[in-house]
């Protein structure tokens, strides 16, 4: 319930805080996952829209940017050969459409991209279907049964299914059905805006408001895709609660007046929230699960797409 739901960015080495000492490690897997996604493009019936065209950690004062030049240097003292940094202007010839006001410098990756969610979401299925699996819709899982340390099925709302082997890939949700794993939920915006021409597509994510704004994926339709953190709200502090607010779009489009002044008078269409996940370290669990004989975990995301379809 999370792929459709997000703005569509590729991002090999999200965050800037997270992990960057695994920076190599973090980038064997991403990039592999790159090839791959390039190759399903190639191959899969539906176009889900992969395109390369780099991607901004935007700095948007002095402090930030000197931050981003020292994790920088941290990440090629790692082999990040690729990452560069970029000034005011080099940033804003990239993307002019941002605010001049709001750009103090950036980091960049040429390799990362964007790619249309719920395209992808469709593309996968559909190719999953051609080799033979069974997609249930509206079936929701309500326990994994383990007797003996061995797991015996799944429980269904209309019954069991018997199965040696289960992967538990249900990210955000995943510590409701297995115990003792370390996977926390976030709640994020996202809304799409009128068709617009050709914008500059760079995928971005850089502080707006004193919260982290990301964006931009633009469809092939025109769609222009962007968002932000939907921070759990009082009195239940629901992460997995799927109504968007009003006050959280009229935040989001803040958003765009903010970052996109030129953009200031257009009309959002739709909007919506996910539950993203990701565990304490960053780094997703993936393998199987101790003590638990035929139980896998494929887990803790923070930018999916980066790392999906290598997990698989």
């Amino acid at each position: 319930g999370a792929t459709g739901r997000c703005g569509g960015m590729v991002v090999h080495c999200y965050g800037r805080d997270l992990n960057i000492e695994k920076t190599d490690y973090r980038l064997m897997f991403t990039r592999a996952n790159t090839e791959i996604m390039k190759e399903y493009q190639k191959t899969f019936e539906i176009d889900f829209e992969f395109r390369q065209v780099g991607s901004l950690d935007i700095a948007i004062n002095e402090e930030e940017f000197k931050h981003l030049k020292e994790l920088i240097e941290t990440q090629r003292s790692l082999g990040d050969n690729e990452i560069q940094l970029l000034d005011k202007k080099e940033t804003l010839t990239l993307m002019p459409n941002l605010n001049p006001k709001l750009i103090f410098g950036s980091r960049f990756r040429k390799s990362d991209g964007n790619l249309n969610p719920f395209l992808l979401v469709r593309s996968q299925a559909l190719e999953a279907q051609k080799l033979g699996a069974v997609i249930m819709t509206n079936t929701k899982v309500e326990k994994i049964i383990i007797e003996n340390g061995q797991v015996q099925g799944v429980r269904i709302k209309d019954g069991i299914i018997e199965t040696g082997w289960v992967v538990n890939a249900t990210n955000g949700w995943a510590s409701q059905l297995t115990d003792d794993i370390g996977v926390i939920p976030v709640r994020e915006l996202a809304m799409i805006t009128e068709r617009l021409p050709k914008l500059p597509p760079q995928p971005f994510e850089m502080l707006c408001f004193g919260e982290f704004a990301y964006g931009a994926t633009q469809a092939a339709s025109g769609n222009y895709n962007l968002g932000g953190p939907g921070p759990a709200r009082p009195p239940d502090y629901d992460y997995y609660d799927e109504t968007i607010y009003c006050d959280e779009v009229m935040r989001v489009t803040t958003y765009v007046n903010e970052i996109f002044p030129s953009l200031k008078n257009i009309s959002i269409i739709r909007s919506w929230v996910g539950t993203m996940a990701f565990t304490p370290d960053g780094m997703p669990s993936i393998g199987p699960m101790p003590g638990i004989k035929g139980l896998f975990l494929a887990v803790g995301y923070p930018a999916g797409m980066a790392w999906a379809s290598v997990s698989g």
